[in-house]
């Protein structure tokens, strides 16, 4: 993230596993740019940055839209689909995102052994408690592995609160969880690209219509056909495991306000 403006205190569950998830802000000034303006940007300084760029690709509104942003920016990056029980409409929406637009994805599907694996390489440590983190965790693996560098749709601020209501305005509250910066602050990635720059979180605030549906709203916002959110449905089996493995009582996110008072802070910062 430019600057290390946006931090979280994930290092010190190293040592202290109970401790409650924790954000930090540490705005830079900077200039207001639309959010298109600002994704492109952004995108642009972390191509100036890493080379040999992937995308953790799931088929949800926030990684399409980085995915988007790079095609539209010509920056050369290489998405990754990992298919798993429980989430194939999502990825079928990634495969199509593809295919639509000329791109041959690295596409795997790991076994529940390997998703096990996943849980205690990269988050037993911590005492994390992001299972549905396993497909970015696997592409982290995969990049790594390419020698390459990972982008994914992480820290988008909204809420899951509600989401399947289509009807009802969102969540009026700006929220982040631990696995937002699971590849960028345990790692070192470039990760998500909403929450590597100011101008870019920024921009999605300015923008957000929060009456609408979460959905709708990132449908509008992104400008990507509407759809509904499809989650992953673990096994009872593997649910057990995760539960045994990563039992921890810890915030695993935060709430930092709502979205218009976030937006107002770092409104302080901006510069001509």
């Amino acid at each position: 993230m430019i600057d290390d403006w946006l931090t979280t205190n994930l290092k010190q569950r190293f040592a202290q596993k109970d401790l409650n998830f924790d954000v930090y802000f540490k705005p830079y000034a900077f200039k207001k740019m639309s959010l298109w303006d600002a994704s492109s940007y952004t995108i642009k300084r972390i191509a100036d940055k890493y080379e040999n760029l992937h995308i953790s690709l799931s088929g949800g509104y926030d990684s399409e839209y980085v995915l988007k942003v790079c095609i539209e920016n010509k920056v050369p990056v290489k998405p990754i689909i990992v298919m798993m029980n429980g989430n194939e409409i999502e990825t079928n929406y990634a495969l199509d995102f593809c295919k639509v637009n000329n791109l041959v994805p690295i596409v795997v599907k790991p076994t529940d052994r390997e998703i096990i694996k996943l849980w205690y390489d990269y988050v037993f440590d911590i005492q994390g408690r992001g299972r549905h983190s396993s497909p970015i965790l696997k592409s982290l693996q995969i990049a790594e592995q390419n020698g390459g560098w990972l982008l994914t749709g992480d820290c988008p601020p909204t809420s899951d609160d509600h989401i399947d209501d289509l009807e009802r305005p969102m969540h009026d509250s700006f929220h982040l969880a631990e696995w937002d910066f699971y590849v960028s602050e345990l790692f070192g990635h470039p990760g998500g690209l909403l929450g590597y720059s100011v101008e870019c979180m920024y921009g999605f605030l300015n923008e957000l219509d929060t009456n609408l549906s979460t959905q709708r709203a990132k449908s509008k916002l992104y400008g990507l056909k509407f759809r509904k959110k499809n989650y992953m449905n673990f096994s009872f089996a593997m649910g057990t495991v995760f539960n045994i493995l990563l039992e921890n009582s810890a915030s695993y996110s935060k709430e930092c306000g709502t979205y218009e008072s976030v937006k107002n802070d770092l409104e302080k910062y901006t510069v001509n």
